[in-house]
């Protein structure tokens, strides 16, 4: 019901407090009246009851000397006297025999009020009048019900009148008291208000209370102060994060970049290695020839003793052969590129193909008067392997000693590993050296470096082809320089190639 009314008249929690203030005092008020009211109520009827028993106990004394002595006077005075007494309303003696001795009836008295009452509201109470079990006479006393009712009725008034003064009390208090109590409730009220309206975590409300609002105004402000550190903590994420996304977006578009470029990269080599492909196919097939011709020609002339036009055929003999071993090694690149390079594996004497190679290179020995050292380790040491593959890739180093040293000493070191799982290879030279610079772009393809500040002959191709071979054979290939001390180059390789035919890439 009160949150009716509340809701009804739409009161805030001032005027709500108060209305409960209200309503709690008045119900004190009436409760506290009721139970006054009925108490003194009943009070008033027994003290009239007991007033009428104590004057009908002395009339009955009274009118039992009367009686014994006769005197009428006395009557008059007895008389006189109930005249005090404004709740009697009659008084009646009879004798023994019944018959009326004194009557009084206030409203046959004069200078008294007349009364108009009910007979119905008043009540009697009779005494016997007797002397040592005599019999004399008997007294009625009729209280009269309108007094009575006169002098409650005039009690209710003066209950009126404190319940009224009680109420506006009341009123005054709750008044002041909702206003002691509501006063720091409104204010917190319009504080967060003004803190929702306004967003700013950083506004604190004054607090200098010590009760039970200072503790809540306490912990609003510990609230605003987690609130704004929240807040500037969030500031700084969404900072950090718009960093991040922004920083993602361009790693995101790099890597898009990138991959383009990588996809058009790899079509673009994919269509290089088909081109290469195709024209070392196409170049190898007139080369044969040439080579072919060469080499008849070549032979005719020194039947007809024709040294001069030997010399010429044998010249273009070698440089057919250089052509094709260019051709070669472009068209082996664009394979391994291709992912089509395959490896033909068998069982073979480690150090007979060793030996075999080093015969090969002899010539080239010869041109830079070069020595050569070796040491040969794995004579009938049996591996599986390419043995082509591991032929080129000595021979290729062993051509590049040739090629950078003059004068000075080649050694080829070949030795089973330390595990006995694996076989080493070394070709040290002391030739020019390479520079520490160039030794992490060795083993890329056209890639030509410079020996001793000395540009050299070649298309950069043969140690690429080393390092693609060493690789697909399971292996490794590496190599170290010191400028005018000379190169090593050395790659281990294992004694059994797993699987049949592996691929590049």
């Amino acid at each position: 019901m009160f949150t009716t009314v509340a809701r009804w008249f739409r009161l805030k929690i001032r005027g709500q407090l108060l209305l409960a203030m209200f309503i709690a005092a008045m119900l004190v008020a009436l409760v506290a009246v009721s139970m006054e009211t009925i108490t003194h109520t009943r009070a008033l009827r027994l003290w009239a009851t007991l007033e009428a028993q104590s004057v009908a106990d002395a009339m009955s004394n009274d009118f039992l000397k009367l009686i014994l002595i006769g005197d009428p006077d006395s009557a008059a005075n007895l008389a006189k006297q109930l005249t005090s007494f404004p709740l009697i309303h009659s008084l009646v003696v009879h004798n023994s025999d019944g018959e009326a001795l004194f009557q009084f009836r206030r409203d046959t008295v004069a200078n008294l009020a007349p009364n108009d009452e009910n007979p119905a509201e008043r009540f009697a109470i009779a005494r016997e009048i007797s002397d040592q079990g005599t019999l004399y006479g008997r007294v009625e006393l009729t209280i009269s019900g309108a007094k009575l009712s006169a002098s409650i009725s005039d009690y209710y008034n003066y209950l009126a009148v404190v319940v009224l003064a009680l109420l506006l009390i009341s009123v005054a208090s709750a008044a002041f008291f909702q206003r002691f109590f509501t006063g720091p409730v409104l204010h917190l009220t319009r504080f967060m208000h003004r803190v929702t309206l306004e967003r700013d975590f950083g506004l604190r409300i004054t607090n200098n209370r010590s009760d039970e609002f200072g503790v809540l105004n306490g912990g609003v402000n510990k609230l605003l102060a987690e609130m704004q550190n929240a807040q500037r903590n969030l500031l700084l994420r969404n900072q950090e994060l718009g960093t991040a996304l922004q920083r993602l977006q361009l790693e995101s578009r790099a890597k898009e970049n990138a991959l383009h470029a990588m996809l058009q990269a790899t079509s673009a080599n994919r269509e290089k290695s088909a081109f290469l492909a195709n024209m070392s196919h196409e170049l190898r097939t007139p080369l044969n020839a040439i080579i072919g011709y060469s080499e008849l020609l070549d032979e005719d002339a020194v039947s007809a003793g024709n040294t001069h036009v030997s010399a010429d055929l044998h010249k273009i003999r070698g440089a057919g052969l250089h052509l094709l071993s260019l051709v070669n090694d472009v068209l082996d690149l664009s394979k391994i590129e291709a992912g089509k390079m395959s490896l033909d594996l068998a069982s073979f004497d480690a150090g007979e193909l060793v030996n075999e190679t080093l015969i090969m290179i002899e010539p080239l020995l010869g041109r830079g008067r070069n020595r050569l050292e070796k040491y040969i380790a794995v004579t009938g040491v049996v591996m599986r392997s390419d043995p082509i593959r591991i032929r080129q890739v000595l021979f290729n180093l062993l051509s590049n000693a040739c090629k950078f040293t003059h004068d000075g000493t080649i050694t080829v070191t070949v030795a089973p590993g330390a595990d006995a799982e694996h076989i080493h290879f070394s070709v040290r030279d002391t030739g020019e050296g390479i520079a520490a610079a160039d030794l992490q772009r060795l083993f890329q393809p056209f890639v030509q470096v410079e020996s001793a500040g000395h540009k050299h002959e070649g298309t950069g191709l043969g140690l690429a082809l080393c390092g693609h071979f060493c690789k697909m054979l399971g292996g490794e290939i590496h190599a170290r320089s010191v400028c005018g001390q000379g190169s090593e180059f050395y790659f281990w390789l294992p004694l059994h190639t797993a699987g049949g035919e592996l691929h590049g890439r």
